[in-house]
């Protein structure tokens, strides 16, 4: 009787952790290869992220290069190792951007850009950046001098850089939805 109560309790705690097992499995594989949470530490996006907001990342466009203009990425910093930076897609291989009068220029044309509180974009050293076809050029939304260290500073990057692309703002909660 004893006996019998050992083999069904272990038959239980079997039940149990295979299930466990495969769950936490199938966690660890959608985490490593199809995206997961990250907090946002800095200003440099501000107003669109603040310090701290934890955002959903989708990394199946990394896989393809498939990102869009605007979208909002993340990426190996290109000065500092195991470092991770997020920022905003201003420019596409191939296009020439340029800064000017503290506007954006996408091969000649302004680019309006509906999610900055202060649209004056100001310049370091370069002004005007010709892409490769490999190439991206992204910015901070937080303009202000010495807010955003971004292509301005570091140039375009290359599209192996990018990890994925922040689509959905989780925390806070009254700030929650799509980015």
């Amino acid at each position: 009787e004893n006996l019998e109560n050992k083999e069904s309790s272990g038959k239980i705690i079997i039940s149990w952790l295979i299930p466990i097992a495969v769950a936490a499995a199938i966690a660890l594989l959608v985490r490593i290869f199809i995206g997961g949470a990250t907090t946002v530490q800095g200003e440099s996006m501000l107003p669109t992220l603040n310090n701290g907001d934890i955002v959903l990342v989708n990394k199946m466009p990394s896989y393809s290069n498939s990102f869009n203009r605007t979208d909002i990425v993340i990426l190996d910093a290109p000065e500092e190792k195991d470092r991770l930076y997020i920022k905003r897609i201003i420019g596409m291989p191939g296009e020439t951007i340029e800064i000017s009068d503290g506007k954006i220029l996408v091969d000649g044309k302004w680019l309006r850009e509906y999610y900055l509180n202060e649209p004056k974009t100001g310049i370091y050293v370069y002004s005007k950046w010709i892409l490769k076809d490999d190439e991206y050029f992204v910015l901070g939304d937080n303009r202000i001098p010495g807010k955003s260290n971004d292509s301005r500073i570091f140039g375009p990057i290359k599209a192996n850089s990018i990890h994925g692309v922040a689509v959905f703002r989780i925390w806070p909660f009254t700030n929650a939805g799509v980015l």
